[in-house]
């Protein structure tokens, strides 16, 4: 029998990245400690906001490398977390999933909201007001206002239907736009589905499995491979992928 491409994909952090994250942590721990200091011979509070930003980035950073230690001192493998669950697709199981992706979207919309506020608070407490410091100052109010739409959709009732479908094939299509010419200057990299009956699908990881990348899906899901996709009964928006090699529907 054919292996499943997901099996030979392993999963390690490249060494540049923990040298990266430990400098993160460093650097936010270095203005927190500086703007205390600075604040304490200056009394100008607007160092108290910037050593705020750095401690919220040093608890942010410092959480993140943690975690694959504490991860790996428990014998928790990031693998472990990457296997394709199997079994008979109930109301139960579907529902479940969508609310853990919803559940992932609102608590990403609260961490937001409340870092984005530390961060523009000094733009808005010493800035002249204009059109510029009145979006900065509603950005992280809009997404505290997404993360409460997030908490409210989650204690509605999931209304949804099943069709089956096909992949017809999957690419990564690039995109510029004026936000990539003012940052990196490089294109936004989108990997899609083509879908034999839905058409085009922008992969929402989280929507299929949270724990792989959306560059390593469009990989692992080949063309001809059957799926079942979970629609919305209002819109024609999709909230989850099953693959059918793993999941058989319920007949009750």
């Amino acid at each position: 029998m054919k292996k499943d491409k997901s099996q030979k994909l392993g999963y390690q952090i490249p060494w540049y990245i923990w040298i990266l994250g430990a400098l993160m942590v460093l650097g936010s721990l270095v203005v927190f400690a500086g703007c205390i200091i600075v604040y304490l011979a200056t009394y100008d509070t607007i160092y108290i906001m910037m050593s705020a930003i750095g401690f919220v980035c040093f608890a942010f950073f410092g959480t993140v490398m943690l975690l694959p230690i504490i991860q790996r001192k428990k014998g928790i493998n990031r693998e472990d977390f990457r296997v394709w669950q199997s079994g008979v697709l109930t109301n139960k199981t579907i529902k479940k999933d969508i609310r853990v992706h919803i559940q992932s979207n609102t608590i990403g919309m609260f961490v937001g909201s409340i870092v984005l506020a530390v961060i523009v608070a000094p733009v808005v407490v010493y800035s002249e007001f204009s059109l510029g410091v009145l979006i900065t100052a509603l950005t992280p109010i809009l997404l505290f206002g997404l993360g409460i739409k997030g908490l409210i959709k989650q204690k509605r009732p999931i209304r949804y239907r099943i069709e089956e479908d096909k992949v017809i094939g999957g690419y990564v299509k690039e995109t510029f736009d004026i936000i990539d010419a003012t940052t990196n200057h490089l294109p936004t990299k989108t990997p899609v589905f083509v879908f034999e009956r839905h058409g085009e699908y922008s992969i929402d990881c989280a929507q299929i499995h949270r724990y792989y990348f959306p560059e390593e899906l469009v990989t692992i899901i080949e063309p001809g491979e059957e799926v079942y996709i979970i629609y919305s009964n209002k819109k024609n928006k999709i909230l989850y992928i099953y693959r059918k090699k793993y999941w058989k529907l319920n007949s009750h």
